[in-house]
């Protein structure tokens, strides 16, 4: 998976705009960067794991974001492998 991101979530570990290149998990980990489908909006969004419960619910946070998401492992799409930081 590769593609462009853009937003000022991730900042300042990532740029507004990024080439983002990523494999589908077999797990996610804290720190881990991920791409995940915010069903409310029904788009992908890159945040960074920040916590994971007992019952595997996945807490997730932008950098430079107030709210925290809470996902199931199935809404997750990818980890981010790496980036380039384009602005």
């Amino acid at each position: 998976m590769q593609g462009l991101m853009f937003g000022k979530s991730m900042k300042p570990s990532m740029g507004i705009a990024n080439f983002v290149k990523g494999e589908i998990p077999e797990y996610v980990a804290v720190g881990d960067v991920v791409g995940f489908l915010r069903k409310s909006k029904s788009i992908k969004i890159v945040h960074r794991v920040i916590d994971i419960d007992s019952n595997g619910k996945i807490y997730i946070k932008g950098d430079n974001a107030p709210e925290i998401d809470c996902v199931p492992f199935s809404n997750i799409c990818f980890k981010v492998t790496s980036f380039r930081r384009l602005i």
